[in-house]
């Protein structure tokens, strides 16, 4: 797949690194790397049908200004072009209300949890489902500025 290149003002989200069943986005403000997310396609045949959301990361002073939603529309139209894949998951801290909230504004829902363990924080599961067709139709949108 060739590079993806969304351009929006000063910001600009590019691949960074890519392959056939991966690949990681960076949003850069002018030349400073400002955010990251990566997506996987399941490696083994019985779950090619999910691509995995993973490593987002926008910089502290860079949140809550469209970043994270830029990389995810690049992330997720990334798994829509991957042949088969019809669920796009991800795991997020049970207590990142924002993360959370972006999620489902973009059609993700909760699909189940890990609590308990005292070794790690609550995780929630979230899916976006190619069965909800308009979510994961237009899940990849570019936001709004």
């Amino acid at each position: 797949m060739s590079d993806m290149y969304v351009r929006d003002a000063d910001e600009s989200c590019e691949t960074l690194r890519s392959t056939a069943i991966r690949s990681t986005f960076g949003a850069f403000n002018k030349t400073e790397l400002i955010g990251v997310a990566s997506v996987q396609c399941h490696a083994i045949f019985e779950q090619r049908y999910v691509a995995h959301i993973w490593g987002v990361f926008v910089a502290r002073h860079h949140r809550n200004t469209g970043v994270a939603k830029l990389l995810l529309a690049a992330a997720i139209a990334y798994a829509k072009s991957m042949q088969d894949v019809t669920c796009i998951s991800l795991s997020v801290a049970a207590d990142n209300v924002a993360a959370i909230n972006l999620y489902r504004s973009l059609g993700f829902r909760e699909t189940g949890s890990i609590f308990d363990d005292p070794l790690h924080e609550d995780v929630l599961q979230m899916g976006l489902f190619r069965e909800a067709t308009d979510a994961f139709d237009s899940a990849t949108s570019l936001p709004a500025r």
